[in-house]
């Protein structure tokens, strides 16, 4: 169970005053810094000490992501004119195979990164495409070291594989030990109000399918994870 009772405005991104800033890479000054709830800055920044001696310039691409951002993300999909022949469930069905509704977003816990490997890919070039993670892509190498190394720092892949909701995304990792707090603490009623004060093109939180959409989306990514280790 959770220790503590986690504030509404952190679980749907609707500020960030529970997170700290985590830099690009100890020794990057030119980028701007990122905010990660404080556990989880401080296991990503072990972890990228550790990929850095073995070769990898272990960077992350997205970590927090606040209501508001996550609500541009979702007009711009929702508008864009290859959707325009689409119901507005087909077009919620479409966009969140790769995008979260605002105030669904893992990103808004600050617990959760996009990773990538800065010495084989820029930044600006990255797509966050499941292709750069396969075999012979920029990523590839990246990707079996995290999976061998992630757990021992308290990481673990929510969406490794297509359970008929979010398709797989070998680039995201959530920092369970705090991931599981606001999972268990997510509430459905509450979100809704958050929705109702702020409306989205296409949503009724009220409709029938909402609740399904929450299950499939938020509550089914449980886990099982290691403790992490030194």
């Amino acid at each position: 169970m959770p220790t503590a009772e986690i504030n509404r405005a952190h679980l749907y991104g609707l500020n960030e005053q529970h997170l700290a800033p985590c830099s690009a890479h100890p020794q990057d000054t030119s980028e701007q810094p990122l905010y990660l709830h404080p556990d989880a800055a401080a296991a990503f920044q072990a972890m990228q000490t550790q990929a850095q001696a073995e070769g990898i310039d272990l960077r992350i691409a997205s970590g927090f992501r606040s209501f508001a951002r996550q609500q541009v993300i979702w007009e711009r999909k929702y508008q864009a004119p290859t959707r325009c022949h689409m119901s507005p469930q087909e077009r919620l069905a479409d966009i969140t195979q790769w995008s979260a509704l605002p105030g669904t977003s893992r990103h808004h816990w600050g617990t959760d990164l996009d990773l990538y490997d800065h010495q084989r890919v820029a930044r600006s070039d990255l797509v966050l495409e499941t292709w750069e993670y396969a075999r012979g892509g920029p990523c590839h190498a990246l990707f079996l070291w995290l999976e061998q190394h992630a757990p021992r720092y308290g990481f673990f892949r929510p969406y490794d594989k297509d359970r008929g909701g979010v398709k797989p995304e070998p680039w995201h990792w959530s920092f369970a030990p705090v991931a599981t707090d606001y999972l268990q603490q997510f509430d459905v009623d509450q979100l809704k109000r958050v929705l109702q004060q702020n409306p989205l093109p296409g949503l009724a939180p009220t409709a029938d399918y909402f609740d399904a959409y929450i299950e499939a989306y938020v509550r089914q990514f449980v886990y099982q994870i290691a403790a992490p280790q030194g």
